[in-house]
């Protein structure tokens, strides 16, 4: 009995020591397995941390593709800006050329138009100033032949009327010493003194009478004469007013046309 508790005794370090080494050896199971599965979870980790890079990696490429194709389509954009630009600047200097060539070519035609407008305006001014200037000489010509007709025809009627004077003066004279002698006759066959009484108041009545009538011729003729003389007069007032009339006619044609 006491054999065996010793020997029992004897085996309780043995089976301590077997149980500590056990455990000691469950421990570093359980520590390689934490170990082991540490590494797994680093290793997927490291996995994880892998792939994200390589995603990152790639969206990075991607992004640097993507942002490179913006920036080469941002280029070319730029580009055909660019070109659009100069094509549409190389059009408007060409169609302001084109306005400017066809406005100096309109400000040459019209200056030309207002040249040669201003050339028939002065044809058909001195044309005006040449027809005005050979009217008025005609009607110069025309007026100054009717006066001289006019004063030709006063002339030979004022010729006429003092030739008619003179011969009616020379009748009258005659007259006047046939009746005179008659009357003397008369006077002596009755035996009338002629040189006293009645005989000289009847010879007086006869001179007297027959001076009367010339007064009468005289002043017949004097009134015959300044019509003559007024019909000249009205004549030449006339001519002024016509002449005048026409110099104010042509004058407003001119001032018309030059308006």
């Amino acid at each position: 009995m006491g054999s065996i508790v010793s020997s029992a005794a004897a085996l309780v370090p043995t089976v301590s020591t077997v149980v500590d080494v056990y455990g000691d050896f469950q421990a570093q199971e359980n520590q390689r397995e934490a170990q082991e599965a540490q590494l797994r979870f680093d290793q997927q980790q490291a996995d994880i941390a892998y792939q994200q890079s390589v995603q990152d990696q790639q969206r990075q490429l991607q992004e640097q593709q993507y942002a490179q194709e913006l920036a080469r389509q941002e280029q070319e954009r730029y580009q055909q800006e660019q070109a659009y630009r100069q094509q549409e600047l190389a059009f408007q200097q060409a169609r302001q050329q084109q306005e400017y060539d066809f406005a100096i070519q309109q400000q040459q035609w019209e200056r030309e138009q207002l040249a040669y407008e201003q050339q028939l305006r002065d044809w058909e001014y001195n044309r005006l100033l040449l027809e005005q200037q050979s009217q008025l000489e005609a009607s110069l010509a025309q007026q100054n032949l009717q006066y001289a007709q006019a004063q030709e025809a006063a002339r030979r009627q004022a010729a006429e009327l003092r030739q008619t004077a003179a011969f009616d003066e020379t009748a009258r004279r005659d007259d006047l010493r046939r009746a005179v002698a008659q009357q003397r006759a008369s006077f002596g066959a009755r035996g009338v003194e002629a040189t006293g009484g009645s005989g000289q108041v009847v010879l007086r009545g006869l001179v007297e009478e027959s001076e009367q009538q010339a007064e009468e011729r005289r002043l017949t003729d004097n009134v015959r004469q300044e019509a003559l003389t007024q019909e000249l007069s009205n004549l030449h007032q006339r001519n002024l007013l016509e002449r005048t009339q026409l110099a104010e006619a042509q004058r407003f044609q001119l001032l018309s046309f030059l308006n």
